[in-house]
């Protein structure tokens, strides 16, 4: 299923897409919008009451110097001292940060509760203990408080952390622990290389990734992963319950820089785009679509309501950019159902090394058009397909 990662902006970009029912919750970023306002969207809309509402933190820019916390600074249940060694030696610290969390979030209507968030640079980090202490903590606190919403343990954890599975075992024998006690896992993979190819993934790190995806699900915790784009598609073929995306990139792609992480740089104005699964790519529309005209509209266009718009020739500028945005939530909405029509993990990664071969094929189609001055890079297709083989084939699926 597919949530909303709120960011920025949210206005009628937020409106237009709880409107259009192509999510089925909202995971809600107070770094953006205070719990008055979260609270407004959640009680005073009764028609998406059927929506889940989710709601992290954030602690984790306590543990980087100088990180843009935006709102959360003005949070008196906020950390203010950072989230370094010696704060974590403390156990009236780590009370005291699981306390001001559940109370924090006790001011939003959420249905499900978040353990504090912290940043994970490797899973063999010491760190990791402290992490699992503050979740046990979390697990105790809510019994004692008779707290019934499901709690979920939440992290954001480096892509290099993925580089290999040494120590990401003896973490799942940890949470094994406290897999009655917690509803599931939330976390979000930061990317950390910013390679101007907007979909490509390290193949070693996608498949940790996708295989620690599939062992908390045999673990049978329900699992939700933030900041995805297309690349949601596997996570929900190996067990993936639900899978945030936004309207921005950098809600689709978490990057400590685009972050704050430290603080924020500018990385220019952003192009319309279109998500297509038919290339598995999310594409600029001036580049793609405008300037080959109609011999692309059947190589990427996906039965989407901005079609009509894009096909009748009205000029770029007249697209409206929450169209855009929308058009992402319908596409991936519409593949992510697909996906979670089958039956089990076997069928779900057989159909999507079908699309990406499909896609495959037209890529190649579309580079080979004329006058196309914009091929789209492949590469991902070969790291996707190959990464979902390979857990496929380690676990026999």
């Amino acid at each position: 299923m597919l949530m909303i990662q709120q960011g920025p902006a949210a206005g009628p970009k937020l409106e237009k897409i709880l409107a259009s029912g192509f999510c089925e919750g909202v995971i809600w970023d107070p770094r953006d919008l205070r719990p008055k306002k979260i609270n407004q969207y959640i009680q005073e809309n009764e028609k998406y009451d059927w929506l889940l509402h989710m709601m992290e933190f954030k602690q984790y820019y306590q543990q980087f110097d100088k990180s843009d916390k935006k709102k959360l600074k003005d949070y008196v249940q906020f950390p203010t001292a950072p989230l370094d060694r010696t704060f974590l030696k403390q156990q009236k610290n780590l009370d005291d940060l699981v306390f001001n969390n559940f109370d924090f979030q006790h001011l939003v209507a959420l249905d499900y509760i978040c353990t504090p968030t912290f940043y994970v640079e490797d899973f063999g980090h010491r760190i990791i203990e402290r992490i699992i202490e503050i979740w046990q903590k979390s697990v105790s606190f809510i019994e004692s408080e008779g707290l019934t919403k499901p709690l979920f343990a939440t992290m954001v954890i480096s892509e290099k952390a993925f580089s290999n599975y040494d120590y990401i075992g003896d973490f799942l024998d940890d949470l094994g622990d406290l897999s009655g006690s917690v509803k599931g896992v939330y976390f979000t993979v930061d990317r950390n290389e910013m390679s101007p190819l907007r979909h490509r993934f390290d193949v070693k790190s996608l498949t940790n990734i996708l295989q620690f995806i599939h062992d908390l699900k045999l673990m049978g915790l329900t699992v939700i992963v933030g900041f995805t784009s297309v690349e949601g598609l596997l996570y929900s073929s190996v067990g993936a319950d639900f899978v945030g995306t936004g309207w921005f990139y950098s809600l689709r792609k978490f990057n400590r820089i685009q972050k704050g992480l430290p603080p924020e740089k500018s990385f220019g104005i952003q192009k319309k785009r279109y998500t297509s699964i038919k290339v598995f790519s999310e594409v600029p529309l001036q580049e793609a679509i405008y300037n080959v005209g109609s011999p692309s509209h059947s190589l990427i266009l996906n039965d989407c309501f901005i079609d009509n718009e894009l096909m009748s020739g009205l000029e770029i500028d007249e697209i409206n950019s929450n169209d855009c945005y929308l058009q992402h939530f319908e596409e991936m909405h519409k593949y992510i159902k697909l996906i979670d029509s089958y039956p089990d993990v076997v069928e779900k990664t057989d159909k999507i090394l079908e699309l990406l071969e499909t896609a495959k094929i037209n890529i190649e189609k579309f580079n080979n058009l004329p006058h196309n001055t914009y091929p789209i890079n492949g590469d991902h297709i070969k790291q996707y397909s190959k990464a979902i083989r390979n857990v496929k084939e380690a676990n026999f699926l």
